[in-house]
């Protein structure tokens, strides 16, 4: 697993940069909180954050980059389909068999934005 730096800024709308490595946000599937860091899961293999989960989200695009729980954020763009699990959750099926879940706190957007990308197709 490779480490960056906790200093990055957006360039653009398209990459992070880091003092060390630059990271192409089209690459990154999944960002996930794992305890004091920040994991971003990409197409080239897994990058620790060392920031908050809010930062790195603040730096992303929203059209892109969505939030499905406290802990979560996916890239639409690797979206492969989507289906209720009952009690509220959503499970979420991402390309590279990364399988994850909404809380209930942000099923009801996170439903919503779906639904719209699916009508856009």
């Amino acid at each position: 697993m490779t480490t960056l730096s906790d200093h990055f800024r957006q360039l653009g709308s398209s990459q992070l940069f880091s003092e060390k490595y630059h990271i192409n946000t089209s690459s990154i599937i999944l960002i996930m909180r794992d305890g004091r860091y920040v994991t971003a899961k990409t197409v080239g293999g897994d990058y620790t954050i060392k920031d908050t989960l809010t930062r790195v989200e603040e730096s992303l695009d929203p059209a892109w980059f969505v939030r499905i729980s406290q802990s979560e954020i996916i890239n639409l763009k690797y979206l492969k389909n989507w289906d209720f699990v009952g009690g509220g959750i959503i499970q979420v099926k991402m390309e590279h068999g990364i399988v994850s879940y909404t809380s209930r706190r942000y099923a009801k957007q996170i439903r919503e934005i779906f639904l719209k990308r699916r009508a856009k197709q």
